[in-house]
């Protein structure tokens, strides 16, 4: 099986530009502990982590006790505190090949890209589980979306 059959297509992402006021309303949303950061030929650049956007801001943002300089910090844009040396994979990638590195690494998930450095998806280990547990159990690889 290849990463394209078991990657995320939908992926929410930001630009390097994007503000952490910006990426912390997607974190406070959604799920996700990590984003993807396009530079502006919409190529992956790195990602942003909900640990780096916690590092980044303070804890009295949103409480009686914010400050004028805990708002400033949500200006900061996305590429000064993303993590730029990301594996990538291809989606003609062999999926076991990629689950092993998300495995070794302690990688929640990595970037699919094309051969231009577009973003196709993301593989993240919850994509890997859904496959191996539709395989054991011999249903379709959907069936847990």
């Amino acid at each position: 099986m290849k990463v394209a059959q078991a990657m995320t297509t939908r992926v929410v992402h930001v630009y390097m530009d994007t503000a952490l006021k910006e990426i912390g309303d997607i974190f406070a949303q959604r799920p996700f502990f990590h984003l993807p950061v396009l530079d502006e030929d919409n190529r992956f650049a790195g990602f942003v982590s909900l640990v780096d956007y916690q590092a980044n801001t303070t804890p009295f943002l949103n409480t009686p006790a914010e400050r004028n300089v805990d708002r400033e910090l949500l200006k900061k844009p996305a590429h000064q505190v993303m993590i730029r040396q990301v594996p990538t994979l291809m989606p003609e990638q062999d999926l076991v090949s990629a689950a092993k590195l998300l495995l070794e690494n302690h990688y929640s998930c990595l970037p699919v890209v094309d051969g231009d450095g577009q973003l196709l998806g993301v593989l993240s280990w919850k994509d890997v589980m859904r496959i191996g547990i539709a395989q054991a159990e011999r249903l379709p690889a959907d069936s847990f979306l």
